[in-house]
């Protein structure tokens, strides 16, 4: 095993060695230590700072046209009814033969709790409230889109797509259940969290992106075994992404293909006519390092090439202007038929 592997090991071994700790205190300690064991990918977000990088923002936006699962999306607009949210933990949790894809988040901020239940009357989405060790939690939503909700503190909600992966995170404060620090497969990737960053996710790669993708790019994806996204704003913005291959010549392959497609995505915005000159200098200048079968992408922007990339992103450009072709240029298989 690698050294920093076992450093990893050794020093998740000692989280998970802790019992029963208030969930806010684990957050502060380490994200993983808040979610239950079996996650596939964890997310961290620091909504208050990022709200203020217009990229980021504009991301976010994006983000919210994506098609999620009746569990998900059930769970994603229970959530957007909270309001004040400062902080997201959030862990996603795959599909077996027993239940479908799952999610728990945490958010920290503050929090109205008969506010909430206006909200949900307002939206018109209804809700019955159960107990758990003397707890009140709400059962939102119909069918498959069905959210629970538990109001820890003012300051701290619980929110799932399944009432046992609820209950499984509010037992981590009563040091009845295992936290995702107790995963030593998971270590070495948790090793890469740290508190300054804005944006921190991990996991193993979505098999489920790979799947959206063609049969050349499918062959190469399949060997990331794992991923981490690094975001961090301020005067100077930084973007990392991490993949964890299952070898070097597969990190090596991965690289080339990384580098392809931003350079391809890159010259679609231009030619359809957006003015970037910023992103394009920042992935000019950006570096893809190779450290055995890991590579490691990083770019970098300032405060005010990000806002200009994305005040030029919002803008919807003109189409390029294509000039006519003269006739006696038309190849004769285009010639209209007399």
């Amino acid at each position: 095993m690698r050294p920093y592997r076992l450093a990893a090991v050794a020093v998740f071994g000692v989280l998970a060695a802790c019992g029963g700790r208030p969930l806010e205190q684990r957050i502060e300690r380490h994200p993983a230590e808040a979610l239950p064991l079996g996650a596939s990918q964890i997310f961290h977000v620091r909504v208050g700072t990022l709200r203020n990088n217009p990229l980021a923002t504009l991301l976010y936006e994006q983000a919210h046209r994506l098609e999620l699962g009746p569990s998900l999306k059930g769970t994603s607009q229970t959530i957007q009814l909270l309001g004040g949210i400062s902080r997201l933990v959030c862990g996603f949790y795959s599909a077996d033969e027993r239940s479908a894809s799952s999610a728990v988040a945490l958010l920290s901020g503050t929090f109205d709790e008969a506010a909430f239940r206006k909200a949900l009357d307002s939206s018109g989405i209804p809700y019955v409230t159960g107990r758990q060790d003397n707890r009140e939690f709400y059962t939102c939503g119909r069918g498959d889109a069905r959210c629970y909700v538990s109001f820890s503190s003012r300051q701290l909600v619980v929110a799932a797509s399944q009432e046992g992966l609820l209950k499984r995170t509010l037992d981590l404060a009563r040091g009845r259940a295992k936290s995702m620090t107790a995963d030593r497969a998971f270590a070495p990737l948790l090793a890469d969290y740290s508190p300054d960053l804005d944006l921190w996710a991990t996991g193993h790669f979505p098999a489920t992106l790979t799947a959206m993708l063609g049969p050349r790019l499918q062959g190469v994806l399949q060997a990331i075994q794992a991923f981490a996204i690094k975001v961090q704003s301020g005067e100077k913005s930084g973007l990392g992404l991490v993949l964890h291959c299952a070898s070097g010549e597969a990190a090596q392959a991965n690289a080339s293909v990384l580098r392809d497609l931003l350079a391809s995505l890159v010259q679609d915005l231009v030619d359809a006519g957006y003015e970037i000159p910023d992103l394009v200098r920042a992935l000019n200048d950006s570096r893809i390092v190779l450290d055995g079968a890991k590579a490691d992408f990083g770019i970098q922007m300032s405060r005010a090439e990000v806002a200009a990339t994305a005040g030029a992103l919002r803008v919807t450009p003109k189409p390029p202007q294509v000039a006519p072709i003269p006739p006696a240029e038309i190849p004769p298989a285009l010639l209209p038929l007399r």
